[in-house]
This record gives structure tokens, sequence and C-alpha cells, in this order.
């Protein structure tokens, strides 16, 4: 009876391995869906169209987008952690999904085990930007008055992400500055136009436009490069900060479980497709940079910012929300 059972179950083990062999090589089969956690209209949501247009197109198959936004990107995440593994509910969303965990007691999700990285699609610097009528030409005076002023000086933040960047600033240059915070990037900006704050660590799209008509002032782009955009703005470590680069993403993940041969097959078209001239014309001008990695270089980048974001929140004691 035992050799028979084995015979059993290494039959059994060989059809699933040829039905899983078969099932990859047609996937997709039918309608793939993205799932955005923020609602329509925001950055995150016309990366995700401009991907899911093209990519039906590759894939031959429709590819949908949901908005599902709520919790600071839980409410979408959360709802493509829980969905079926099989390649037809992606995760479209930001540097909030490796943050989330660190600064939400209330997070039910374990990035590192219930997400699945596939591509990552853009880099988003954020901009400095300053008061106009301040005393500042650069990053340098902006950190020199900063030091000058201590407590009294008031950084704008505008949600979860910028605040971090703030205190990335903080914690490289040793500064004691407030943070004064704000529902929001477009308040936050308003508030460094009338003076009520000194400065902001921006998302570019915020900001572009006040920094052209003179409202603003730009002193520098977190990231590792200029921005074509804004080719007379240094950047952080240009302007004598070595350390300090930080940059916001969008990514797509796919949930726990899912094979490996569907991310690769996703990644292999997401990576063309943000490449495509169009494409990344139109990323471009959201102030990002499109993005092509393979799924090895983008898990290892995401479990580094797991880390590195856990680590902010610890060091500049951030506090966590229930």
């Amino acid at each position: 009876m035992k050799p028979k059972f084995l015979q059993f179950l290494g039959r059994f083990a060989l059809f699933s391995v040829l039905g899983m062999s078969s099932a990859m090589a047609q996937y997709p089969e039918r309608q793939i869906r993205f799932v955005v956690p923020y609602s329509a209209g925001g950055g995150t949501d016309i990366v995700a169209r401009l991907v899911a247009q093209r990519l039906s197109d590759v894939l031959r198959q429709p590819v949908v987008v949901e908005n599902r936004a709520g919790g600071d990107g839980m409410l979408g995440i959360e709802t493509v952690v829980a969905a079926r593994p099989d390649g037809y509910t992606v995760l479209i969303t930001t540097a909030a999904a490796a943050i989330n965990p660190s600064i939400h007691r209330k997070a039910r999700y374990d990035p590192i085990k219930d997400l699945v990285p596939v591509a990552q699609l853009v880099s988003l610097p954020f901009v400095i930007v300053a008061n106009p009528k301040l005393p500042v030409q650069s990053l340098g005076d902006l950190v020199a008055l900063a030091k000058r002023e201590g407590k009294g000086f008031n950084m704008a933040t505008g949600g979860t992400t910028t605040t971090l960047a703030a205190e990335v600033l903080r914690l490289e240059t040793g500064l004691g500055f407030t943070l004064i915070p704000y529902k929001g990037s477009a308040p936050a900006v308003l508030s460094v136009m009338s003076g009520e704050t000194s400065a902001y660590v921006c998302d570019i799209p915020s900001a572009a436009g006040q920094i052209a008509n003179g409202t603003l002032k730009a002193v520098a782009i977190t990231g590792e490069k200029r921005l074509p955009s804004m080719p007379n703005v240094p950047t952080a470590k240009e302007a004598g900060l070595t350390n300090f680069a930080v940059s916001s993403w969008f990514a797509a993940f796919l949930p726990g479980g899912t094979p490996p041969e569907i991310a690769e097959r996703l990644n292999a078209a997401m990576s063309r497709i943000v490449q495509e001239p169009e494409v990344a014309a139109r990323i471009s001008s959201l102030g990002a940079f499109p993005v092509s990695s393979s799924v090895n270089e983008f898990t290892s980048f995401f479990r580094n910012e797991v880390a590195r974001w856990r680590d902010v929140v610890q060091r500049s004691g951030m506090p966590v929300a229930e």
C-alpha cells in the first residue's frame, strides 16, 4: 500500500506542476485589475492608467483601474493582500507600502511577506522650497538660517512622505526646526507662500507652478540628479549635503504567494512601457523619472526601503498612529 500511495502523490505533484506551467504559459487569460489606493486624478492614478492602457495592448487583455482610497493607502494595499495570488489583481502604489507598517499599528499587512514586488515604475524626488522673501539663495543659506533660528524656524509638512523627508533632512543636518503639519501639499504650499512657514520639502507637482511664477523659491532637488524641467536647481548633494538623498516612488506589486513567473512576465512588459517615449514624457511632466529594473533588483530595493524608513521613524521619534 505504501509504495502505491507514494506513486499517487508523485503523479499528483507532477500533474500539479504541469497544470501550473500550462497556466503560466497562457497568462493572462482574462481581465487584470490594477488597484490604486488613492483617489482618481493624483500622480499614482495617472501613472497607473498610463501603464494600464499600454499593458492592455501588450498582453491583449483588458486592464482596468480601481481606486480604493483610504487609511493612508492601507485600504487598497490590504485589498490586494487579500486577493487570490493568481496575477489578476495588481497593486499600483507609492513608497507608503514600505512606510505604513512603521507608522501605523493598525496596518494589517507585512510588506515583506504579503507583497510580491513586480516593478518600480517611477522615481519622484522632492523639491525643497522656501518663501521668496527669505534671505536665502541656496540650500546652504537655508540650512544656515534654520540653524540660527532653531525651533523658531517652521517647516511645513503635507503628509506622510513629506514629513519623513523633512525628518531625514533634520537627521542629516542636526537642525532643530519645528514641523508644522498640514492636510496635504496644497495648504502646506500656501503656508510657505504666505510666510506662515519658511520652507517645505514638497512633492514637485504641487510646487512646479509656484516655482515657475516666482511665488516659491526652489533651493534643491532631493534626488540623485537634476530635473530636466528645473535644470538650474541643484541636487541636495551638489549643494553640500552629501548624505541627503530621498525620493518617493510608484511601483507594482502582487499578493504574496503569486508565482514568480507572473511577476517576471509583468515586470518585462511594464519596464518596457515606462521607457516608451510618450509614456516617459508624461512621467517627466509629473516631475518624475521612469525606472526599469528586474524583479530581483526591485525586491532588493523594496526591502531596503522598508528597513530605511523603519530606521528613520525610530531615530526621529515620530509618533506611531493607533
